[in-house]
């Protein structure tokens, strides 16, 4: 059964310090992505943190590969903030230059 976990978690059980740490390393691969719950929602499966706590019991620091395709996966869905401000600025009617 699948547990999600919010970033809340990720933070008091000191996975993580800081967002910023955060994307660094699901970008590099060495923590497992988040999957988007809803338009504003992410967690964590439990399940990938337990894959994550044996690596680092093992000593393993290499990208695990499945983690690297979903985050190139989820890189690749979003768009980008360049995308997003004109958007923004057709949906307001002011030009984006």
């Amino acid at each position: 059964m699948t547990t999600w976990l919010r970033y809340d978690h990720l933070t008091q059980h000191n996975y993580v310090n800081n967002r910023m740490t955060l994307k660094r390393r699901t970008d590099a691969g060495t923590f497992p992505p988040p999957y988007d719950l809803g338009p504003n929602t992410v967690a964590w499966d439990s399940r990938d943190l337990a894959e994550l706590d044996r690596r680092i019991a093992a000593g393993i620091t290499e990208p695990h590969p499945d983690w690297l395709r979903r985050a190139q996966e989820r890189k690749a869905r979003r768009p980008s903030r360049a995308t997003t401000k004109r958007l923004s600025a057709v949906a307001s009617g002011v030009s984006a230059t």
